[in-house]
């Protein structure tokens, strides 16, 4: 039998454990370490198959991990009684039962909570009220939008009143005005349940404005971890110079005698057409002198636009997600 070199080994690939019983595994996740303070929204991101999921199936215990440790308030997560595990949880997709209605689903949910039938009653109420489903109160799952699904999924991991919740791509197929109404939402949970709260999406604005630190997986590894503004100037300090003007090239020609860093070997510089060019390049200081150069441009009649910008997350995370093998496993 032909030996595979673990090196050869991609990311996802079935393989020979090296643990335990040597059978055939895919390995998911590998030495992820990180923890999740008190009074904090922490944005897991990574592309499709980086084992976001998994992550997030472990934290809530719906799957228990082979090795490694995970903890909760300084207590192994296998050694917690199950009445003492609280943890809200909204997964991926929709976990809802046909034959109720959305207000049945929260009548049901409280119930377990250990609330008398007054009480469900007013709670499921006041929260349809807050959360603008109250028209929707004796529809079926299949009678709701996707957004409103999403929603009531969201409602049902928060009814638990936990200060631990983790959302899987909670806000996907709701339309900009729910969106934003759901976040603040889970930013008031947030503060006033002084609560911790996982999140993973796809939407680096929904990760700029919900998250207080993020973490990049690629490859079941955590390649980036810190605040949105850490990662981005960590990992993409480079910045963008797009210029219209009446003439391209004659702008490249005056703009590199006079700003003299856009000569350097690793300046991108992309001529879109006769009117509109652009450089990708790293500065450190003298900021000013890009806008100074600029206005006088302008003042000349040479430039009638332009735009100076940081590189932004979406930028960070498409540079890491390139890295990512097998993007189609989850």
């Amino acid at each position: 039998m032909e030996t595979v070199n673990k090196k050869d080994i991609k990311f996802g690939d079935y393989h020979f454990s090296t643990l335990r019983n040597g059978g055939l595994v895919v390995t998911s996740l590998k030495d992820v370490s990180l923890g999740i303070n008190d009074h904090e929204c922490f944005g897991l991101l990574g592309p499709n198959g980086s084992g976001k999921s998994t992550l997030l199936n472990i934290i809530a215990y719906n799957i228990t991990q082979s090795v490694g440790k995970v903890y909760f308030d300084g207590i192994d997560n296998k050694k917690i009684k199950e009445d003492h595990y609280m943890i809200g949880f909204c997964p991926q997709n929709d976990t809802l039962w046909d034959e109720f209605t959305l207000y049945e689903h929260l009548i049901m949910y409280i119930n377990l909570r250990g609330f008398s039938k007054k009480e469900c009653k007013k709670y499921a109420n006041m929260y349809m009220k807050f959360c603008r489903i109250e028209e929707h109160k004796n529809k079926y799952p299949h009678e709701l939008s996707g957004g409103t699904r999403r929603k009531l999924c969201i409602i049902i991991s928060l009814i638990c009143f936990s200060n631990k919740v983790v959302l899987d791509e909670p806000s996907s197929g709701m339309d900009p005005a729910t969106r934003r109404y759901i976040w603040n939402i889970l930013t008031n949970y947030k503060n006033n349940e002084n609560s911790s709260i996982v999140i993973t999406t796809h939407s680096m604005e929904e990760a700029e404005i919900l998250c207080d630190r993020i973490g990049i997986l690629v490859n079941g590894e955590l390649h980036a971890l810190g605040s949105p503004t850490h990662v981005k100037m960590k990992y993409g300090n480079t910045y963008t110079l797009e210029i219209n003007c009446s003439d391209s090239k004659l702008i490249d020609k005056h703009i590199k005698n006079d700003i003299p860093m856009l000569n350097e070997k690793d300046v991108i510089c992309e001529i879109k057409s006769n009117k509109r060019i652009k450089y990708t390049f790293k500065i450190m200081e003298n900021y000013s002198e890009v806008f100074r150069i600029m206005k006088y441009y302008k003042s000349k009649n040479l430039v009638t636009y332009y735009g100076f910008n940081q590189t932004n997350l979406e930028d960070v995370f498409l540079k890491f997600a390139n890295l990512q093998e097998n993007k189609e496993m989850e």
